[in-house]
């Protein structure tokens, strides 16, 4: 059972996903730090936008205890990414 319709994609969406994830996905398990040196986190799941499956962003672990509680966090898809193997370095958005 599904939680409702919106739950179901079709196989044109799927194939969309498939390469959302392919290209994002390499993120998933990476530390992120900021070019400030801030330890944000890790990168535990990617956010999507159930209407049109778009990546909203990213959502950050901080460790168990942290995640129970504070609960994690969410980096919007702004600003830019430097992926290493390991670490991802990610400098904010202009503001405008």
């Amino acid at each position: 059972m599904v939680a409702g319709r919106w739950a179901l994609l079709r196989t044109r969406r799927r194939e969309r996903l498939a390469r959302l994830v392919a290209r994002h996905g390499e993120l998933i398990g990476k530390r992120l730090m900021s070019t400030e040196g801030d330890d944000l986190g890790v990168i535990a799941d990617l956010i999507f936008d159930p209407a049109d499956g778009a990546v909203l962003g990213y959502e950050l672990s901080g460790g168990f205890v942290r995640d129970v509680t504070e609960g994690r966090r969410f980096l919007p898809l702004e600003g830019s990414m430097v992926i290493g193997r390991d670490t991802v370095i990610w400098q904010r958005g202009k503001e405008d």
